[in-house]
Formats: structure tokens, C-alpha cells, sequence
């Protein structure tokens, strides 16, 4: 009855990582170029990340709309959720660039957040594009198609970084055109299904997506936009091994914790496709989900040591202290992204995500009260562990408090 879900997960979160390394990918290149070039692209990309995130977040009820529909109805729904995504696209691009001038103050980085504003678009589709094919069984597709704009992304890194003279702008003219071409294969894909493309009013259907992820959406905008100030604070107050070297684990921790999101995701459509025996199929997925956790994280500890020769092209013991530090991060986050995702399917979708705001305004905050490391950005990164700690205590008393009471519905809480 479970057997997918892990498979599922696997996949989706191989996907989502494929996906997360481009700009991994983007900070190794110019890791190699020079720390400047490594802060100027932290700050741009670290505030264009938080609308990254909000067109994430914003289509998380789709996995759930599309799963509880009849087939019947599929393309119906398919092409009420384009028109969706592409309303949510319009309005995050404008909302990018009425944020703009808080990089002003520096025109390269000002230059380069304005590209990346631009891919937000594209970016909008392609995520909604990615949710409706996983949920219909092509998930393995979107993986293959996505490993395919890695390797595009990397070739034109490269070539862009000889042409153009500053590498920052470089890397963010590669990531727009990457976002747009990726739509391409996508688009083939749902008319090999024989699926029109064309936007279409459902009635109610805008409301319902944004319900199941305004909660996650107001988190995420905290969550990101905090975590975008710190980086800026960081800029401008510490030296500039610090700042490059906190947005390389930045850039770790965003690649590594997408690994969670796609067991969320798969969790969310196992659990939304299940019918029977609710709640002891719902505890089998969670300690599924637990283990799944616990072995990415000790797998990504024991390979810490070596990831500063792909940043820097060389071992630096203070990145990797950084990196090993960051994996508790991920690692209780991912822990409440399970639970989160589990109480959303069964119709509590408001509370739990707002759990996940310790991070910012629970363990930053401390981090600037009390010292427990000599090194600043040790010290931040192990307060931002305890938010997560926090956090997923929280998601999980909430679960345990509301279990006895849980029914196999999609009831939306309001």
C-alpha cells in the first residue's frame, strides 16, 4: 500500500536537487572566481530567494488539488492551476522589482538581482509544471529533464563567465535563460498527453491552492526575507571571508534541505491517495519518513569534510565546520516539513507552518544576545539549529495532540 513512497520520494527529491544545484553549481563557479564575486551573488540571490521560495510555497496545494481530483476532471484542473500560476508569476515579478532598491546601494549586485527578478516567471511555470506531472506519474520524466538543465546550466556558465566581464551578472544571465528553456520540454511533455495548455477558469480553484499554502507562504516569507536581512547584515558589518563563507552555507543548506522537501511532497501525495486505514498507514509513513531523514543527514556529515574542494578547490576546516554545523539545520527542519506536511493533508494547514518561524524569531535573535562560540557565524548557524530544534518539537506535540481526532479528509482549516 506504502511501497511508493519512498521510491517517490527519491525521486522527487532528486529532482528538486538537481534543480538546487544550478545555483550550487553558480557559487562553485565563481567560488573559484573570488570572494567579492561569491558576496555580491549571495546578497542578490539570497533576497531574489525569497520570491523563489513564496512561488514554491504558493503551489504546494497543488500536489493535494490534483491528487483528490477525478481523472475526468484532470485536464480541467490542469488548466485552472495554469491560470493560477500564472497570476502568482505577474504578481511576484512586481513584488521583485518594487523590492529592488534595497540592493541600490551596490549597482553589480543591483544589476544582478534585477536578472533574477526577471526569471522569476518562467520559474513560477516550471514549478507548476513540475507539481501536476509528479502527481501523474511522471515524476521520473521531470527528473530526466532536469538533469538536462544542470548540464545546460554549467555550459553556459562557462561560456558566459569568458564573454561577459563581471562573473556575478554572468551566473544570473545563465539562471534566466536556464528557467525559460526548461518550460520547453515541459510543455512537449503534457502534449504527448494529449493536455491543452490553455489557461481556464475553475471556479473556487485560486482560493483553494492559496488556502493550503498561505500559512507556509507567510512562514516562508519570514523565514527567507529574516534569513536575506541577516545576509546583508552580514555584508556590510563582517569581514568578507565571513559573508562569502556564510553564503556558501547558505547555499548548502537551500541545496540540501530540498532533499525534505521532495519526502514532503511525496508524503503528501501518498497520504492524500490513501483511503484505508488512515492512521496506522499515516504512522508508517512518518517513521518512513524519520528514517529517511536520519540517513541523509548522517550521509551528508561524513562527506562534509570534503565539499570545500567543490567550492574552493581546496580544504578550508572552518566551511567544513560550517557545513557540519548546518546539517543539525536541516536535519530538524526536514523533521517538521514531515509533520507539516501530514497535518495539511488532513485539513490543518494554518498553524503548523508558523512553527517553523522560530528560526527567525527565536534563534537568530538569540544569536545576537549570547555568545556560545568565538567564531560570529558558528554561533549563528548553532542558535539557528536550536529555532529548528524548536520548531520541530512544536510540529510534532501539535501531530501528537491532534492525532486521536484526525479523519481522512481534505477539508481545508480556516
Amino acid at each position: 500500500m506504502n511501497g511508493d513512497f519512498i521510491p517517490r520520494a527519491l525521486i522527487i527529491s532528486s529532482t528538486r536537487f538537481i534543480a538546487l544545484s544550478l545555483p550550487l553549481c553558480d557559487m562553485i563557479m565563481l567560488g573559484h572566481q573570488g570572494n567579492e564575486y561569491v558576496k555580491n551573488f549571495s546578497v542578490a540571490a539570497q533576497l531574489n530567494q525569497v520570491f523563489v521560495i513564496l512561488s514554491i510555497m504558493l503551489s504546494i496545494g497543488i500536489n493535494i488539488v490534483m491528487g483528490k481530483s477525478k481523472y475526468q476532471e484532470r485536464e480541467k484542473y490542469i488548466q485552472g492551476i495554469l491560470r493560477y500560476s500564472i497570476y502568482l508569476a505577474i504578481c511576484l515579478f512586481i513584488i521583485s522589482l518594487i523590492t529592488a532598491p534595497i540592493v541600490h546601494h551596490n549597482i553589480e549586485i543591483l544589476k544582478t538581482y534585477l536578472i533574477l527578478s526577471i526569471s522569476i516567471f518562467p520559474l513560477c511555470i516550471s514549478i507548476c509544471f513540475s507539481n501536476i506531472l509528479e502527481t501523474i506519474k511522471l515524476e521520473k520524466k521531470v527528473l530526466l529533464i532536469t538533469l538536462y538543465s544542470a548540464v545546460a546550466n554549467l555550459l553556459l556558465n562557462y561560456i558566459f563567465i569568458k564573454l561577459i566581464n563581471d562573473s556575478t551578472i554572468a551566473v544570473a544571465t545563465s539562471t534566466c535563460l536556464i528557467r525559460l528553456f526548461i518550460l520547453l520540454p515541459m510543455i512537449h511533455l503534457f502534449l504527448k498527453q494529449k493536455i491543452k495548455l490553455s489557461p481556464k477558469k475553475v471556479e473556487g480553484l485560486n482560493q483553494e491552492i492559496l488556502i493550503l499554502g498561505r500559512s507556509s507562504a507567510v512562514t516562508s516569507l519570514c523565514f527567507t526575507g529574516g534569513l536575506s536581512l541577516l545576509v546583508i547584515y552580514i555584508s556590510n558589518n563582517m569581514k568578507t571571508e565571513y559573508s562569502s563563507f556564510f553564503g556558501l552555507t547558505l547555499n548548502f543548506m537551500n541545496t540540501i534541505s530540498v532533499i525534505f522537501v521532495g519526502m514532503a511532497i511525496s508524503l503528501t501525495i501518498s497520504l492524500t491517495k490513501n483511503h484505508h486505514n488512515v492512521k496506522a498507514v499515516t504512522i508508517s509513513y512518518l517513521k518512513q519518513a524519520m528514517l529517511y531523514i536520519l540517513t541523509f543527514s548522517f550521509l551528508f556529515y561524513f562527506i562534509s569534510p570534503l565539499l570545500p574542494y567543490l567550492y574552493l578547490g581546496h580544504a578550508d576546516q572552518l566551511l567544513t565546520q560550517y557545513f557540519i554545523l548546518s546539517m543539525g539545520v536541516i536535519a530538524f527542519d526536514g523533521i517538521a516539513q514531515a509533520f507539516i506536511s501530514t497535518l495539511r493533508v488532513y485539513g490543518m494547514s494554518q498553524i503548523p507552518p508558523l512553527f517553523r518561524l522560530s528560526l527567525i524569531f527565536i534563534g537568530i535573535p538569540l544569536s545576537f544576545i549570547f555568545s556560545i562560540d568565538e567564531n560570529p557565524i558558528a554561533n549563528i548557524i548553532k542558535f539557528m539549529m536550536l529555532g529548528n530544534l524548536l520548531a520541530s518539537l512544536f510540529c510534532v506535540l501539535y501531530f501528537v495532540k491532534n492525532f486521536p481526532h484526525m479523519k481522512k479528509e481534505t477539508t481545508i482549516e480556516q
